[in-house]
């Protein structure tokens, strides 16, 4: 059985051997190291990368490593998959429509299809080029919202108060307040997000 090594070191052959590989904390090999499932089939693929063919828009087959699946929710997976595809030994990772390489390479081909018409003023674009403007927008909107959501998470945290945290512990466990799988279940069902709190 293949060892852990760092994921861009992986090759066809030891997908061939173990199909699934794992991340690991391993300081020595770095943060991309993995490590091949021993036990397959698997239910879960957290943390995990899976090496399979993969058919091309154009017909031709590959090796790919799919990461970011979550099999018990779908709409992750489709957000947040990564596909990198083999060609001559080397991968190529695929950009998903919320990287900031899809803006990057939206821009770029805005300004050669801009570039092209000023250079060459009979030359007629490609039906596509007419995307990329609308998709470029789109694009930088949701790069915009994942900016936001990153300086949101990395906000201050007031300290956490010690004595409010031991109240809330015995008030829960006399039973008080409302039950959190209740709380849970209103917002499931698209209830507010107040809580019913019973005075001590």
């Amino acid at each position: 059985m293949r060892k852990a090594r760092p994921v861009e070191s992986l090759q066809v052959p030891d997908l061939i051997e173990s199909p699934v590989w794992e991340f690991i904390n391993d300081d020595r090999l770095g943060e991309t190291a993995v490590r091949p499932v021993k036990q397959l089939p698997a239910e879960n693929l957290s943390c995990r990368l899976v090496g399979d063919h993969v058919r091309l828009a154009n017909g031709t087959q590959a090796w790919a490593l799919i990461g970011n699946v979550d099999v018990g929710n779908a709409r992750s997976t489709e957000h947040f998959l990564t596909l990198s595809v083999e060609r001559g030994g080397q991968w190529f990772t695929l950009a998903r429509y919320h990287d900031v390489t899809v803006v990057d390479i939206l821009t770029q081909a805005q300004e050669i299809v801009k570039s092209m018409r000023n250079r060459y003023p009979q030359w007629d674009a490609p039906p596509e080029s007419q995307d990329v403007q609308p998709c470029l927008q789109a694009v930088q909107g949701v790069a915009a919202k994942a900016r936001e959501l990153l300086v949101w998470l990395d906000r201050p945290r007031p300290p956490a108060n010690a004595e409010m945290i031991r109240s809330s512990q015995e008030s829960l466990s006399r039973g008080e307040g409302e039950p959190v799988g209740d709380i849970l279940a209103r917002l499931n069902g698209g209830g507010s997000c107040s809580f019913m709190i019973t005075p001590t």
